[in-house]
């Protein structure tokens, strides 16, 4: 049995009793507390590996997933989307498989693992935008396609990053969305109408959004703007101060 005290968000000093690794009791202390807060696990929408421990090969092993799950979590995250990027359906099946297997054969893998984000490969195929995705691998929305993998994965596919710039995009959103998957934009060289049109039909996030862009773009509008300006999408961004200068965090918060 260990003890830890410390200030929740609002300011109340609690002391955490800890047996087994798990909180057994929270009781309020007077006094001012430690530096140390105390707060809820932070949860990743879009991990693709950690420690060089990749969840897009399909030849990592259930053990090194448990591996990076153990180790992601000594900096406050608990919880993930293993994230699997553009690539042959044969080799996106593959991934989905091993990380199944994973849940399944780890109880500790099976609580971190929310869902599984699949990063494309329905993206721009424009330079820029693409991003580091494959080429050769990039191709429009396939219903039936993604329910292969959806099935494979026993409904565990929560998030789908794709960019509404083809052609019956919006209702391949619409099908997605309805099906309780979050739709999110990225890698994206789409109009503002085909954004607009997105989230009509379903959208609700934007993945990295500054990010997997042009080098240069219209002043406005363009598809940054755009996103930002929406209501109804949630915008994710890669805060790690190489992604996107601070000064552009700041502005986009």
């Amino acid at each position: 049995m260990k003890t830890i005290q410390g200030k929740l968000l609002t300011g109340q000093v609690v002391e955490l009793s800890i047996s087994d690794g798990r909180i057994t009791s929270v009781e309020s202390i007077h006094g001012n507390g430690s530096e140390l807060y105390l707060l809820p696990g932070f949860i990743d929408l879009q991990l693709n590996g950690y420690l060089g421990i990749d969840f897009n090969n399909p030849a990592t092993t259930p053990e090194e997933i448990l591996t990076a799950i153990r180790e992601v979590r000594k900096t406050g995250v608990t919880a993930i989307c293993p994230t699997i990027i553009t690539g042959s359906s044969a080799h996106i099946e593959g991934c989905i498989a091993n990380l199944v297997r994973a849940v399944e054969t780890y109880p500790e893998v099976e609580r971190a693992v929310v869902g599984l984000h699949i990063e494309g490969p329905y993206i721009s195929p424009a330079d820029g935008p693409r991003g580091a995705h494959p080429l050769a691998d990039v191709r429009s929305p396939d219903w039936d396609e993604f329910q292969r993998w959806q099935n494979l994965s026993g409904g565990r596919i929560r998030i789908l990053t794709l960019s509404p710039e083809w052609p019956a995009a919006s209702e391949f959103i619409s099908r997605v969305a309805a099906s309780g998957v979050i739709v999110s934009i990225g890698h994206t060289a789409a109009t503002p109408d085909q954004i607009t049109s997105a989230v009509t039909a379903g959208a609700r996030m934007s993945t990295h959004l500054g990010n997997g862009s042009h080098a240069k773009i219209d002043r406005h509008p363009n598809y940054i703007w755009e996103q930002l300006g929406n209501d109804n999408l949630w915008g994710c961004f890669i805060v790690d101060g190489h992604h996107l200068p601070p000064s552009v965090v700041k502005c986009m918060i």
